[in-house]
């Protein structure tokens, strides 16, 4: 078991290890260290599944125009992987 890294990630979420599988690509030797006993108990577990359509955010302000491409990323990503999904709106 090595006993150096070359890169320490704190926090076990879904951020974090997704950071981690990439940079463990280039062969660098990992650590993720995370106060829970496993990975994904806290902010990650808490997913709503919900992809926002940026409604509530003020009219052009940088967190909708930024949820607006990330709505169309994660759709082109779902189809692109064939991921199943339901577009639903607040009517559904």
């Amino acid at each position: 078991m090595p006993t150096e890294a070359d890169i320490i990630i704190i926090g076990a979420g879904v951020v974090g290890l997704a950071i981690a599988v990439e940079v463990s690509q280039a062969n660098k030797r990992v650590f993720v260290f995370d106060k829970n006993h496993t990975f994904g108990l806290e902010t990650s577990s808490r997913n709503s599944e919900v992809i926002h359509s940026s409604i509530y955010y003020p009219e052009n302000s940088l967190k909708a125009k930024l949820c607006v491409e990330r709505n169309r990323l994660l759709y082109e990503i779902c189809e692109k992987n064939n991921i199943g999904y339901k577009r639903l709106s607040k009517r559904d």
